[in-house]
């Protein structure tokens, strides 16, 4: 019996489909290596390294998910909150503008988280019924009884932002200002 040389391998028209196989394997996995190093040095690393480099912020990690990039990131201690965070977010959407997800504050500090929990339900109302005075005091009071005399509430169109301070550690958190609207049909055209 005689073994004839190339025997088994599978050709057509005389090109040997391995060959063809080994190639496309190989160009699909440089297209995704590409993109993926292309994400990493072209929009990652310069958004962390751009975002690291503002006054007050401590530690960045970037997270793509569903399309999105979200930012996650702790601040030093008694930032002003509000204007730190607009300078994030304006980096944000301009180095990846639609596919910006969230900015998630990381808080490490169980007691001022603590506080914020029975605070929260005073800033939820004062978004939910506009009453944005009476939130304030509302706050300073559960503040006060908390022992935190060093907070700081800002509000403008899109959210409330709360910064609590207490032994050289601070809270920070942005809560939308997403307003739920209710309408009714009574009889008639609705127009909106």
């Amino acid at each position: 019996m005689q073994h004839r040389k190339g025997a088994g391998i599978m050709e057509y028209k005389g090109i040997k489909l391995y060959i063809v196989l080994i190639v496309m394997l190989t160009v699909i996995s440089l297209f995704f290596v590409g993109k993926s190093l292309y994400r990493i040095y072209n929009i990652e690393k310069p958004i962390k390294e751009e975002l690291l480099a503002l006054n007050g912020v401590g530690y960045v990690d970037i997270v793509k998910k569903e399309g999105r990039v979200d930012i996650y990131l702790t601040l030093l201690p008694d930032q002003d909150f509000f204007a730190i965070y607009q300078e994030i977010e304006k980096t944000v959407k301009n180095k990846i503008g639609n596919n910006s997800g969230d900015i998630i504050i990381l808080n490490n500090d169980k007691t001022l988280e603590d506080v914020y929990h029975r605070i929260h339900f005073a800033i939820y109302e004062g978004i939910y019924t506009n009453k944005y005075l009476e939130m304030e005091r509302n706050v300073k009071e559960i503040a006060a009884n908390e022992g935190i005399k060093d907070y700081k509430l800002w509000v403008d169109n899109d959210a409330v932002y709360i910064q609590l301070n207490k032994n050289n550690k601070s809270f920070y958190k942005r809560i939308p200002n997403n307003k739920m609207y209710i309408s009714t049909r009574i009889g008639g055209d609705y127009t909106g």
